[in-house]
């Protein structure tokens, strides 16, 4: 197990019924640094000039607000989705105290926080040109360091097993193996024990940190223009599906359908797709609008001679940290996911007593 060799080291320590699990040290850090990227962001496009509608208080508490929000819609998008039995019998807190995560729930909610911000602000006598371009630069402090964020999640889910590659033919270098019971692959598929299994989650982190990366050079070595990381990202991202969605294990046809022993429906590699239409159509149409715009907006800087702004990244190292609520996001960003993903009670996957949970599905 060359790549993914902590992938067997599920659980960190018990304490009586209390678990902590290794998976919410990767996800606690990997919101951490989105978090700590979205106020340097901030602080690189004040530099540029592009941040004069608000003040610098401004940058923390937005930060610390999209986190807890993004939190929220993943949270909502598992549970209508993997515990939609329990919400068919509106048992909706139930449903909701269950460990589990989808992305696209979150990015919905991020895209519309940042509309509503812009919109707050035309409304409240910003010329509607301005506004807008603002609500671009919001989206590109979302996107620009968020694939990095998801890089490290995707690290932490080794550890917790819940992402596996396809059963390999041969035992290769780079195959992963996994022979402790407590990870979710083995808690779902115990014929996979000591498989050679594609690192699938490895091969996934290692695109998304390629995107953000892409984003830092593309700000270091290009000019900027607000919206260009809310128009690459997510071209990008759609090109690397196609390079990991093959390799999955973790969906198909043996996947789908409910789970009995872990109590909720299984959301196969066809349905993850689906699922982005379902829960993502808020932000996916505004995304396409503010690629539309965004684009259309290079295109009237290239023929109009407007300019460009030149970022200079590097120079928005040296104070970024002391932006107001800066060591009180970090914490709440720290923490909040580091509980959520790392702390199970009893059994993995559980918040609750598993009596709490217990049902049957329709």
């Amino acid at each position: 197990m060359v790549f993914e060799f902590y992938g067997n080291y599920t659980v960190l320590f018990r304490l009586g019924p209390h678990i902590i699990a290794q998976y919410g040290i990767w996800v606690g850090c990997g919101t951490w640094l989105h978090f700590s990227l979205m106020v340097l962001w901030f602080k690189i496009f004040e530099a540029a000039g592009l941040m004069n509608l608000v003040s610098p208080s401004f940058y923390g508490t937005f930060s610390m607000m999209i986190i807890g929000l993004q939190f929220f819609g993943w949270r909502l998008c598992s549970m209508f989705l993997e515990d939609k039995h329990r919400v068919a019998r509106g048992e909706y807190l139930t449903a909701f105290l269950r460990p589990g995560y989808i992305e696209a729930g979150g990015q919905s909610i991020a895209v519309i926080t940042c509309t509503t911000v812009a919109l707050a602000l035309a409304l409240s006598g910003t010329p509607p040109a301005t506004a807008l371009t603002f609500l671009f630069v919001l989206t590109d402090v979302i996107y620009g360091p968020y694939m990095a964020a998801v890089a490290l999640d995707k690290l932490g889910c080794v550890a917790y097993g819940c992402c596996w590659g396809l059963e390999m033919e041969s035992d290769k270098w780079y195959a992963t193996k996994y022979t402790n019971p407590n990870s979710k692959c083995l808690r779902m598929r115990p014929d996979l024990k000591g498989k050679p299994l594609f690192p699938i989650s490895t091969l996934m982190a290692a695109l998304f940190l390629k995107n953000s990366l892409i984003c830092l050079l593309c700000a270091l070595f290009l000019p900027y223009f607000p919206g260009i990381f809310t128009v690459l990202v997510p071209i990008l991202n759609t090109y690397d599906k196609d390079i990991y969605f093959p390799y999955r294990g973790d969906g198909g046809g043996d996947q789908d359908g409910y789970d009995a022993k872990e109590d909720f429906y299984m959301v196969g590699s066809a349905a993850k797709r689906a699922h982005v239409i379902k829960w993502a159509t808020p932000s996916l149409y505004i995304g396409r609008a503010a690629r539309i715009f965004s684009a259309s907006y290079a295109a009237y800087s290239l023929f109009t001679g407007a300019p460009f702004v030149w970022l200079k990244p590097l120079d928005a190292l040296e104070d970024f940290s002391t932006v107001p609520f800066f060591v009180a996001g970090s914490i709440f960003s720290f923490m909040l996911m580091n509980f959520a993903a790392g702390y199970h009670f009893k059994d993995l996957g559980v918040w609750l007593p598993r009596s709490t949970l217990v049902a049957k599905a329709k």
